[in-house]
């Protein structure tokens, strides 16, 4: 993802300061019937105003989070076509 300015949520000031970076393994929707897993390198930025330390918006994986919109929307499709859970898993 490019590198740009976020707004402190204690704050809200504009930092383009990077704290560190940190990576998160999150599950993606099947390609070709196989399990897929996203590997996200994610910046943590620091304000430079009150010294808070935050993670950047990712628009596809909401926050706290280990799966991203497109697979729950996948599972939940999955379960009206489906009668039974262990046919879904």
């Amino acid at each position: 993802m490019k590198k740009k300015p976020h707004t402190c949520p204690c704050c809200n000031s504009q930092t383009r300061r990077v704290h560190d970076y940190r990576i998160q393994r999150v599950k993606h929707i099947p390609l070709f019937l196989k399990p897929t897993v996203l590997v996200i390198k994610k910046r943590r930025y620091r304000c430079n105003i009150c010294g808070k330390r935050f993670y950047e918006h990712i628009e596809f994986l909401p926050r706290y989070y280990r799966i991203t919109n497109l697979l729950s929307m996948y599972v939940i499709t999955e379960l009206t076509n489906t009668y039974s859970m262990s046919s879904l898993a």
